[in-house]
């Protein structure tokens, strides 16, 4: 059994909070697109999806908030479930260490 400490598993770790981060920040913005225009209306800004994207992106760019938030929720969500379970593990390996 490998260390939790060891290269690789420290490089798969990070591999998968960048392909977490990445990903999230490219499926949230077309899922709320799609979302928006069955659920709500079709979107009033020019250019339909792309013209979305551009904008969520372009609004990122410029520090504005909302945009962030877009973007990074889903790897904030993944990644505080992932460390909770990791959390938990941890602590009941500690425990049964303990007996």
């Amino acid at each position: 059994m490998s260390r939790p400490d060891s290269p690789r598993r420290l490089r798969r770790t990070l591999y998968t909070i960048v392909l977490v981060v990445v990903g999230g920040a490219v499926l949230a913005p077309v899922a709320v697109y799609l979302f928006g225009v069955n659920l709500i209306a079709p979107y009033a800004g020019e250019g339909g999806a792309l013209g979305f994207l551009g904008s969520v992106y372009g609004d990122a760019l410029q520090g504005r908030a909302a945009a962030w938030a877009l973007l990074l929720s889903p790897a904030v969500f993944v990644l505080t479930w992932w460390a909770v379970f990791r959390l938990m593990r941890l602590g009941k390996t500690r425990a049964s260490a303990a007996d």
